[in-house]
């Protein structure tokens, strides 16, 4: 995104102005970031605290062809799905591809795709070139943060029932 930008001229001085500044102290406390909304054994990031008005035990869980569950939060975008999804160990996304992008951040547990493992705290990111198909096998539950751009396209068993849930 930013190679598209046009490059702007800057003041004289600028790079020292802005190098002087790394060294001077950060006064925003620490805690104004963190916390944690708690829901038995996971909890949520204080980020999305404002999409879960009445707590985590109020959000609204669907079940989906018995394999996982999902929770759409109300994110205001006409361009975007959020939503929380919820694996017990077994469960799995059956194979899908992407019409665009998808962005998935691990809160609780983990989970296993095309040979590699996500652990909480780690961030994956798919876009059109990639199928898979994550299950988790190594964790009791997975709760995952994902963030779409346009509708999955499911394979196999799944797609008549899949297909029209994880429309935009």
């Amino acid at each position: 995104m930013l190679d598209e930008l046009e490059p702007v001229d800057v003041s004289e001085g600028m790079f020292e102005a802005v190098m002087g500044r790394l060294d001077e102290a950060i006064v925003t406390p620490a805690a104004e970031y963190v916390g944690r909304m708690e829901h038995g054994d996971w909890s949520l990031p204080r980020a999305l605290w404002p999409y879960i008005e009445n707590g985590t035990e109020a959000l609204r869980w669907q079940r989906l062809a018995d394999l996982f569950e999902e929770a759409i939060l109300p994110v205001p975008s006409n361009t975007h799905r959020v939503s929380l999804l919820r694996a017990q160990r077994g469960g799995f996304v059956p194979m899908h591809a992407h019409a665009g992008q998808e962005y998935l951040a691990v809160l609780h547990g983990g989970f296993r795709s095309n040979g590699h493992a996500y652990e909480r705290g780690d961030f994956a990111y798919c876009d059109k070139s990639e199928s898979h198909e994550p299950i988790v096998d190594t964790h009791d539950e997975c709760v995952c943060l994902l963030v779409l751009d346009a509708p999955l396209n499911f394979k196999g068993d799944y797609k008549k029932t899949l297909d029209p849930i994880f429309r935009m």
